[in-house]
């Protein structure tokens, strides 16, 4: 763990799990054009009960928001998520995938503070993998 200590007050940085990481999930994603693209992102028992998303974007801080725990089903059935807490894992299913799906995607984690996220590259093809 790591203590910073600011004009004699104390702030705690959270312990990471073991690797060095509060969250961890795929790097890249592939997957043919017209399958379900599973992922799921593994996190520090510490985040049990808070908020879990999915977001695209290059950048983390210009991402668009997908899909959040607090509301896991899209209308349109194209995603959803589930949130193992027990386990401390969530997935992410993007069903339907086509090319046009790939890019930069995040496993977040909302915070009051700054969020935690883990970036994964997105690809699908028309062919095979």
């Amino acid at each position: 763990c790591t203590l910073l200590v600011l004009n004699n007050c104390l702030f705690v940085c959270l312990c990471s799990v073991a690797g060095g990481q509060v969250l961890t999930g795929p790097k890249v994603v592939k997957q043919c054009s017209g399958q379900t693209i599973q992922v799921s992102c593994r996190y520090h028992s510490f985040y049990r009960d808070y908020v879990k998303y999915w977001c695209r974007g290059y950048s983390f801080y210009s991402c668009s928001t997908l899909i959040r725990t607090d509301k896991p089903t899209r209308a349109d059935g194209a995603l959803d998520i589930v949130d193992y807490k027990n386990e401390g894992y969530f997935t992410v299913r993007m069903n339907n995938a086509k090319p046009g799906d790939n890019g930069w995607y995040w496993c977040a984690i909302e915070r009051i503070s700054r969020h935690v996220s883990i970036a994964m590259q997105l690809f699908v093809t028309s062919g095979e993998l």
